[in-house]
């Protein structure tokens, strides 16, 4: 009854805005994905898969978004975008969105809330407020931003002062979780995350900068652990201290987008974060740096070579985190190891791009039959984090998740497209990871799994509706 309810309200709202279409212009457009995965040690990366929890994993599942807008004139607009899903199909309750038997589970969410308009007179400055998406610069190659790619609520201000220079700020509040009367309680006081970017994008003849400095503070008694799993908490810092105290992290960073030697583009990005608190124990610095370079002179496929590096642990002393605190970032070389699939459920999260360095290419776009493409996928990984950071447990370092100057994976993705018909597509990908740990450095953490590394493979195929 819940979900027939929300969805005889959202027809209401369309046929609603229908009746007033002399006054206001509504579009939409939404995307369905549905598709199967298949993994190998899924639970615990690169493990032998003799225990229940290391076995293999299989699921369905399908997931709806739809964003619809509704303008009134030129200068302003609202957007509301609906998601139905995940749902995986035979599981029920709220975590699975109801893929059970009746499938009466809470399936429907709001992803995106937002007004947006331009200033009379003054239509270059655009302000949006709401819950909306939002992304950290970046030259978009190695997907989002390494610090912050996400959907989130608060406001930002936007201007293009000339075909040169731009800018952008933006505050956002993360979380709140405060309970209770204002003043008769200490933890409901100072209990904000709260975030704010300036961002000034620059654009020449051939060349796209896009500096930006931020700033993310949380107070005594925020609850940052709330926000979503690369978080600043999830990335323990030294000594494996929770962020439990009031701090602050500035960043600073930029995308690069070069086309002078066209057919020749270049991207790079450099991200820096400090994080200082209270508590001195959590106190972390760390960068990230990535470079490709992609050929666009072929007409039968696209190559590009990267490489990134990003700082790590120096030793196992307490004051040697050297990892860049993230607070939700998508980056990405590649898809069996990255966030940022294109299906659902085929993207690990195995390794945390902190603390890693590595090489790679791609072959995009390789088609030798009409309406069938192929993108094929290598990249080479290793460790900047010191071996003995992992002795004892003090920087929350992960077998199969993190990675020392002595380990090293190797990630395959090989992903097809078939253009069944306009705007329908039917995907098949396979990714594989192959691990090479030291057993040295990993036993007094992962005990005899180090000893039985397996390679880890996954298999998605599926159907993506856009329209």
């Amino acid at each position: 009854m819940k979900k027939l309810f929300v969805l005889f309200a959202l027809a209401a709202m369309v046929l609603g805005a229908a009746g007033l279409a002399h006054a206001l212009d509504v579009k939409a457009k939404g995307q369905f994905v549905a598709n199967y995965t298949y993994w190998t040690n899924y639970n615990n990366p690169f493990q032998d898969g003799s225990s229940n929890v290391d076995t293999q994993h299989n699921s369905m599942q399908h997931r709806a978004r739809l964003y619809m807008d509704f303008r009134a004139n030129e200068n302003v607009n609202m957007q509301v975008a609906f998601e139905i899903g995940d749902v995986t199909w035979g599981k029920s309750g709220s975590g699975s969105m109801g893929g059970d038997v009746s499938a009466d589970g809470k399936s429907v969410e709001v992803k995106r809330a937002y007004l947006e308009f331009k200033m009379p007179g003054y239509t270059s400055l655009i302000t949006t407020v709401g819950t909306m998406g939002a992304v950290f610069p970046s030259s978009g190659y190695f997907g989002g931003s390494a610090i912050f790619d996400d959907d989130i609520t608060g406001i930002t201000v936007a201007n293009k002062w000339n075909d040169m220079v731009s800018t952008v700020f933006g505050y956002w509040r993360l979380d709140n979780k405060e309970g209770g009367a204002a003043g008769t309680d200490k933890t409901t006081m100072n209990t904000d995350v709260d975030a704010e970017l300036l961002a000034v994008p620059l654009t020449f003849d051939g060349v796209k900068v896009s500096p930006f400095v931020a700033l993310v503070e949380y107070g005594a008694n925020s609850n940052v652990a709330a926000l979503t799993t690369s978080n600043l908490s999830s990335i323990a810092s030294a000594n494996g201290q929770n962020l439990d105290d009031q701090g602050t992290v500035w960043y600073a960073g930029s995308g690069f987008n070069i086309s002078l030697l066209d057919p020749f583009i270049i991207y790079a990005d450099f991200n820096y974060g400090s994080l200082s608190a209270k508590d001195t124990k959590s106190e972390r610095a760390g960068w990230i740096a990535d470079a490709a370079v992609e050929y666009k002179g072929l007409s039968w496929f696209t190559p590009s070579v990267l490489g990134w590096y990003a700082s790590g642990l120096s030793s196992s002393s307490s004051d040697s985190d050297g990892r860049m605190p993230v607070v939700d970032g998508s980056w990405m070389a590649s898809n069996m190891l990255n966030p940022g699939g294109r299906m659902l459920n085929d993207d690990s999260t195995t390794i945390n791009y902190t603390g890693t360095w590595g090489l790679g290419f791609k072959l995009m776009d390789i088609s030798f039959m009409k309406d069938l493409s192929h993108d094929i996928g290598f990249a080479w990984y290793t460790g900047t984090n010191d071996k003995d950071a992992t002795k004892g447990g003090a920087f929350g370092m992960q077998y199969g998740h993190d990675l020392t100057t002595k380990d090293n994976v190797y990630a395959i993705d090989f992903n097809n497209t078939y253009k069944l018909m306009e705007n329908l597509s039917v995907l098949a990908d396979l990714g594989i990871a192959i691990p090479d740990f030291d057993k040295d450095t990993w036993r007094s953490t992962a005990g005899s799994a180090v000893d039985n590394q397996k390679t880890m493979w996954r298999v998605s195929t599926g159907f993506v509706y856009n329209f």
